[in-house]
């Protein structure tokens, strides 16, 4: 059992010098120390405190040995998510869950496409009462948020989710402003259309990586208990006749 714990605890100090962008044989995982992994998820953490405490076990059991196997291959799920700031990590939650609902996920594009094409409506009018700007101001938010929570999940979401939400708020203001808030709902509708249809081919094609759907959580680690009859040890056999 300490060989295949040893052979865990190494694969684990390369999953952290990778995530930290160390060099090879850099972390010592006896020594490491967790708290320095502050843009990690907690769950990543967890697992690191985790396999340190089986690795400093004296005479380990099968049952850890499965369990260091079982937090390892948590930390390389977790390896894999892209690093982002606490600014846009509930942004990427928020995606994460929306993408999870199945359909939920081209509905929402839809509704943010519906939206936009109604206050094309509201802003072709000459005169827009109350309901109609506060109208126009949700739909405003719903599809410049709906675009930021779907740039999350692309490449460079630190660089393109506040690209995307300061020039799109600016872009329709200088719109509206210039020549009328039809103009800027037209602009945001483009927007609206061109995500919904990579939604769609994404869909479609497969495109999206099973790993982003799927969330790991902490294997439970339960300690051997010799007096618990299973299926297939020595004392199966007579327990049944005794029945």
């Amino acid at each position: 059992m300490k060989a295949i714990i040893a052979a865990e605890t190494k694969r684990a100090e390369s999953l952290i010098e990778g995530f930290m962008g160390l060099p090879p044989e850099t972390v010592d995982l006896a020594t490491f120390n967790a708290a320095v992994l502050k843009q990690a998820p907690k769950e990543f953490v967890e697992a690191v405190e985790a396999i340190q405490r089986i690795s400093e076990k004296a005479a380990p059991s099968q049952n850890d040995a499965a369990f260091a196997v079982n937090v390892v291959d948590l930390m390389a799920e977790y390896a894999q998510r892209p690093k982002m700031s606490p600014a846009i990590e509930p942004l990427w939650k928020a995606e994460q869950l929306v993408r999870e609902s199945g359909l939920g996920w081209t509905l929402r594009h839809l509704l943010a496409v519906a939206l936009s094409f109604g206050g094309l409506i509201a802003g072709a009018s000459q005169d827009m009462s109350m309901n109609a700007q506060a109208y126009a101001y949700l739909a405003l938010i719903f599809a410049v948020g709906s675009g930021a929570l779907h740039l999350t999940h692309g490449r460079d979401p630190e660089v393109k989710v506040p690209l995307f939400v300061v020039g799109s708020l600016i872009g329709f203001c200088l719109l509206t402003a210039k020549f009328s808030a039809a103009v800027g709902f037209l602009a945001l509708l483009a927007v609206s259309v061109i995500f919904m249809l990579s939604s769609l081919i994404g869909l479609m094609s497969g495109a999206t990586n099973k790993s982003s759907t799927y969330e790991p959580q902490m294997p439970q680690q339960v300690e051997y208990n010799p007096y618990v009859i299973t299926e297939g040890n020595e004392m199966s056999e007579p327990m049944r006749q005794l029945k």
